[in-house]
């Protein structure tokens, strides 16, 4: 009976010391937001940078991705992530869910009917870099203000290679999570 109550305190101590892993400092040039004509595109917060984080500390337990609950607006009808975008429709380019390291990695959300000053939101998060950064790091957000039918393109350019692992991004509209997509980068 000691050595069961012995090895669950064990345990329930490793899981509080994986769940206070401390966050970064701020860098203004973390990521830069893509531009979009006639679009309101502001940046959330300044959000640190990847060389910046702090190593976390390696455990056992995998990186897991929350689970997640999402509410479909209905102005959403699509998430594509793609390798670039084309034109003023910014149509995706060379669709993908495993990007390289130095890639500029795009969110093309396409909207449809949306009323006037809709807010739709991206958080970009890295789920499991290994070493690199704790679990489920916040690497930017941005919102934008838009209506009608139309692209929007979240776009995520490191100012240095992305660790390896794997990562997603939430799309928010008005306040509540439409959308989650899930890539690596390798």
């Amino acid at each position: 009976m000691r050595k069961r109550l012995s090895l669950l305190i064990f345990l329930a101590i490793l899981l509080l010391g994986c769940s206070l892993t401390a966050g970064g400092s701020g860098d203004d040039n973390a990521v830069k937001p893509s531009p979009d004509a006639g679009v309101i595109q502001t940046a959330a917060t300044q959000l640190p940078t990847f060389a910046n984080l702090p190593s976390a500390t390696p455990t056992m337990v995998l990186c897991k991705p929350p689970r997640l609950i999402t509410q479909s607006s209905g102005y959403i009808t699509k998430i594509t992530l793609a390798e670039d975008v084309s034109g003023n429709k910014k149509d995706p380019v060379k669709p993908a869910t495993s990007f390289d390291k130095k890639a500029t990695i795009h969110a093309v959300a396409a909207v449809k009917n949306a009323p006037n000053h809709t807010d739709f939101k991206s958080i970009w998060y890295a789920n499991d870099t290994q070493d690199v950064a704790p679990c489920n790091s916040k690497i930017d957000e941005y919102v934008v203000s838009t209506n009608g039918t139309r692209n929007i393109d979240f776009m995520l350019k490191p100012d240095s290679a992305l660790p390896l692992g794997t990562y997603r991004v939430e799309i928010y509209v008005n306040g509540t999570l439409d959308s989650v997509v899930n890539f690596s980068v390798k």
